[in-house]
């Protein structure tokens, strides 16, 4: 999204990485713990940029026992900020993260146009534990809305239908291992 990127290089990116946590999930409740691990920033920086967001009344801190935890604030500042700087998730690549380490995958191909809603996927393995991808496709339906229509082979077949003309028309390679 043009509109984030230009403000990350505009302003500190590490403290748009913190507010986007918030943003993403704004009903959610983290920890300082959450805040730094999901930001991928320094705990001690992390507790700089917390300390700045409540002080502005961008998130509000609320203690249970011994634990603080932090929330996006419901107020004015805090919904334009979040309109600002939202982004949406990338199915294709969330996907692509989720099958990634699933052992036999030798490649994942996108055939046609991914769409706002769909996208059609072939992946080549050998010997593949069918319902960790299933996991997945029904992950990304169901946190993103986005349905991946995919179909496993195993090198050859795909190879061997290619040649037939079955996959002809665009296709992208979304990784490939050898």
């Amino acid at each position: 999204m043009v509109g984030v990127n230009t403000l990350k290089t505009l302003f500190d990116e590490k403290k748009i990485r913190v507010l986007q946590v918030f943003i993403q999930k704004p009903q959610d409740e983290f920890t300082l713990k959450e805040v730094v691990k999901k930001s991928k920033v320094p705990l001690a920086t992390g507790h700089r940029i917390m300390k700045f967001l409540l002080d502005n009344e961008i998130v509000e801190m609320h203690k249970v026992k011994h634990l603080t935890i932090y929330q996006l604030a419901q107020n004015e500042t805090a919904q334009y900020l979040s309109k600002l700087l939202y982004e949406k998730p990338a199915p294709i690549a969330k996907f692509v993260d989720l099958i990634h380490s699933v052992q036999g995958i030798k490649q994942a191909i996108m055939h046609g146009k991914e769409t706002d809603s769909r996208a059609n996927i072939v992946i080549t393995a050998d010997d593949v534990n069918k319902d960790e991808i299933n996991a997945a496709v029904a992950q990304i339906r169901e946190e993103l809305n986005f349905t991946i229509n995919h179909l496993i082979l195993q090198p050859e077949q795909f190879e061997m239908l290619e040649s037939m003309g079955q996959f002809s028309g665009s296709k992208t390679v979304l990784f490939s291992r050898e």
